[in-house]
């Protein structure tokens, strides 16, 4: 008998199982999008994709982007948080 696992780890594991876990993380990202860029941007934002570990968004206004662009670690770091493991690796804006 194996070490336990947390119900992430087996969550994440039967996920990735059946493919969806790329979609399962979009949607939780967009769930969570006012509560991790506030409501200004996530306004401004038109879609968000995730593709390679990488989160592509596209927003409306260059301002906004580039100030978004600004805080992309600290955005990594916050999406990840939601995550039992790091699924965010990086964000193209």
């Amino acid at each position: 008998m194996g070490e336990p696992k947390s119900i992430g780890e087996l969550l994440s594991k039967t996920l990735y199982n059946y493919k969806i876990e790329k979609k399962y993380a979009l949607a939780l990202i967009k769930a969570n999008w006012e509560a991790l860029v506030g409501s200004y941007i996530a306004q401004n934002t038109n879609s968000l994709d995730l593709r390679n570990k990488t989160l592509y968004i596209n927003i409306n206004s260059a301002i906004i982007r580039y100030e978004l662009s600004l805080q992309t670690e600290e955005l990594v770091k916050r999406i990840n948080l939601l995550f039992p493991y790091k699924i965010v690796h990086k964000i193209n804006v």
